[in-house]
């Protein structure tokens, strides 16, 4: 049984670290009084926290190291990288060594060749093989269930044991045919080499061009539409076994942008195997830590299957999240440092228009030196991006093209339009300015096009009308509009006032977009009663994965530690039933010891919103009883997570527990004990009043955090300071992104 004689006793240090006017020992004192109670079921708690930089975190100024950025976007990507020399000092990089990857495979000559962003988007030709199991990268842990990958974090898991087996020889044989995704799939500007292998009305089983896969990471509402039509895509997928659960997309994708990323840095940078690297992901503001996991997972197995970089535990050791708007605001004030002073305390919107989304988030600059940014009030985000002025010039020419003449041309109107798309994109949607009464537009060739007065066709020419643009164009403009007046507004009903606006991503190159917001906004105001700047700053379209490398170089002085997520471990609890807590909770009562318990309790050993330094150890006391006839001792240990906070000592099914997921589990085999006569059997009377004759074993179960990294690890019987076995996982997502 427990044994009695144990204090319940919360060894916490007073540390003193002073962050934005908090003291972090008065907080953690207020932590300790406001979850003494929690912990009492327990039956010993030690906590160890320190302020120093994990070992881990150390670099090796040997050799030299490179950081990577990337930044997935809804519908382009782009990657910026680093190469550190050894001996050079971080915080003296300047911004210009910094580049970006280009080069990518099929893209079109002259504009794109040299292209720092690449369309986000893959193709699946569907090709049935019968070697499912070569998908699985080496060295990973077995295939979890598509119910399990999206509730629980158990790929991040591994047994550390040294009895475990080679994990290739345990991967189970397919049961189902499964169709090639890896080396019969293209992505980026490839996607559109295979539409010519595309007729209207395919078969499901024909190449799939898929897009915007970025979103299904997303959980706005402005955004369930675009959700909505990419599921579709995935139940199919996932209904030919091409994919287990949608973020293969999102890694499908990436370990083709990591596969060219690797090739591009060992032909011109000198990149080999061995050589360490920083990852830095730049995600949306508003993702959660949920997102923001499954991301890292989705990298962290693209990393793996490009080879770029040998990941223990699929667990990117050295990875930094940082929020898109703060790393492209990072970038744009440094640069603007050469002809403009923002001044400490001045408060900007910064709009990030991409291809898919348009995000708007307020910061204020809250330090000069290294730059920080506090942001002021929720961002928010629209759909309303350069992509969907594709989208609408779509819908133009399938009206203006629907039942004209086109003779001796063998393409279907579907790719007449595509291929018209495509010019569009890198002409006219890049050049025009609808605004301008006196704009000209592009005429397009169609072979085999018959003239047509009414239509005003030329024989295989068509020209576009200013009030037919503008028609394309103005969806998204006042979307932009309206997102910006959004944010405005909000800020003077919280007394926040603005004196700027910096628009960045590729579609703020539109001239479009910046005339149109330029007139919009010539008489706006901010509280002060002054104008408001709109400023289209020429950083280029990698703005964000630069900036993000930017950040990472300078990472002191970032939010502080606060975790977004409570870590719990499952146990059992002495029913007490002077506890108010457990009048309503049915006991059980051990058949072995002849004891109530409260069986499968969650307790929370570290709440969400809580500070979590960055040496955090807890240590609980495990208690396991096993049959004097069971031939292994095999103890379970569950470690769970939550997006809440919650009260410790419930059932892990009670309404107290909701949004509880399994985080992760490990196995300790303490067989040995009892065939070694390392422990006797206890002998206890039983409930029917039979003597009982049981094993009875008790050790530390150890919850450490170093840095961004996670251990939950059981320690040796016999040894506390031996390892019996350990789980890893990165924890990075966890914290608010730009957390150390």
């Amino acid at each position: 049984m427990l044994s009695q004689s144990l204090p319940t006793q919360l060894d916490r240090p007073q540390i003193a670290l002073e962050r934005n006017g908090l003291l972090t020992s008065d907080y953690t004192q207020a932590k300790c009084d406001g979850q003494q109670q929690h912990h009492d079921e327990l039956q010993e708690i030690r906590i160890q926290s320190e302020i120093e930089v994990p070992k881990s975190e150390i670099r090796n100024s040997k050799v030299p190291r490179f950081i990577i950025a990337i930044d997935f976007g809804t519908t382009f990507s782009s990657v910026a990288y680093l190469r550190i020399e050894p001996g050079v000092q971080r915080h003296l990089i300047e911004p210009s060594s910094i580049q970006c990857i280009d080069n990518y495979p099929d893209a079109p000559p002259f504009r794109f060749k040299q292209a720092t962003r690449v369309p986000s988007e893959l193709v699946y030709c569907t090709q049935p093989t019968s070697n499912a199991a070569n998908d699985q990268p080496q060295n990973s842990p077995n295939p979890i269930s598509d119910d399990e990958s999206d509730n629980s974090l158990e790929e991040d898991w591994a047994s550390s044991a040294t009895e475990d087996s080679d994990p290739d020889q345990d991967l189970p044989p397919p049961k189902r045919t499964k169709y090639s995704t890896r080396s019969n799939s293209a992505w980026g500007f490839g996607c559109h080499n295979n539409l010519k292998y595309v007729q209207p009305g395919a078969a499901a089983s024909g190449p799939r061009i898929l897009s915007r896969f970025k979103l299904l990471l997303d959980d706005e509402p402005s955004t369930q539409s675009a959700r909505e039509w990419i599921k579709v895509d995935v139940r199919e997928l996932k209904a030919m076994d091409v994919i287990q659960e949608p973020s293969d997309l999102i890694a499908d994708y990436l370990q083709h942008l990591f596969t060219h990323v690797k090739t591009q840095l060992e032909s011109y940078c000198g990149f080999r195997e061995g050589i360490p690297v920083e990852f830095v992901i730049s995600v949306p503001t508003r993702w959660s830590a949920q997102a923001c996991r499954k991301m890292h997972a989705a990298t962290a197995r693209a990393i793996e299957r490009s080879r770029f970089s040998q990941l223990e535990q699929r667990i990117i050791e050295d990875l930094f999240i940082v929020a898109e708007s703060e790393a492209a605001a990072v970038l744009v004030l440094d640069e603007a440092k050469k002809f403009q002073k923002f001044e400490t305390g001045h408060t900007f919107l910064i709009v990030d228009c991409g291809g898919g989304t348009v995000d708007a988030t307020t910061y204020t600059i809250s330090q000069q030196n290294p730059l920080r940014l506090r942001e002021m009030m929720e961002g928010e985000g629209a759909l309303c991006g350069s992509n969907f002025l594709n989208e609408e010039f779509k819908r133009l020419l399938l009206t203006r093209l629907q039942g004209a003449r086109i003779l001796g041309n063998e393409q279907s109107l579907d790719t007449i339009i595509e291929s018209l798309t495509n010019i569009f994109e890198v002409g006219d949607k890049r050049r025009v300015d609808v605004t301008n009464k006196r704009e000209t537009f592009e005429q397009m060739f169609i072979p085999g096009l018959q003239a047509d007065k009414e239509r005003h066709f030329r024989p295989s020419l068509m020209s576009f009308s200013r009030k037919e643009m503008l028609q394309v164009f103005k969806p998204c403009l006042r979307g932009v509009a309206q997102l910006i007046r959004k944010q405005l507004r909000g800020a003077e009903e919280r007394g926040i006032n603005i004196k700027s606006v910096i628009l960045v991503g590729g579609f703020a190159d539109s001239p479009s977009l910046r005339r149109y917001l330029q007139k919009i906004f010539r008489l706006e105001r901010n509280l002060e009663r002054q104008a408001i700047d709109i400023l289209f700053p020429a950083v280029g379209d990698s703005a964000v994965a630069r900036g993000s490398i930017l950040r990472a170089l300078r990472r002191e002085d970032g939010p502080i530690r606060i975790t977004r997520t409570s870590y719990g471990i499952l146990h059992r609890v002495l029913c007490d039933r002077n506890n108010p807590k457990f009048g309503c909770v049915r006991e059980e009562r051990s058949q072995l010891e002849g004891e109530l318990h409260i069986m499968n309790t969650i307790s929370w050993l570290i709440l969400k919103d809580e500070i979590v330094p960055p040496i955090h150890r807890i240590c609980v006391r495990s208690h396991h009883t096993f049959k004097h006839s069971t031939t292994e001792l095999l103890c379970e240990e569950r470690l769970y997570m939550s997006a809440k906070r919650h009260e410790s000592g419930h059932g892990f099914r009670h309404l107290e527990n909701r949004g509880a997921e399994l985080g992760g589990r490990i196995i300790s085999d303490l067989t040995f004990l009892k065939n070694q006569n390392l422990i006797q059997p206890v002998a206890r009377t039983s409930i029917g009043g039979e003597p009982s004759l049981f094993y009875e074993v008790e050790y530390d179960l150890w919850l450490i955090i170093e840095g961004r990294h996670m251990r939950f690890e059981a320690r040796s019987p016999l040894d506390p300071e031996q390892v019996v076995v350990s789980a890893s996982f990165s924890i990075a997502a966890d914290f608010v992104p730009g957390t150390e």
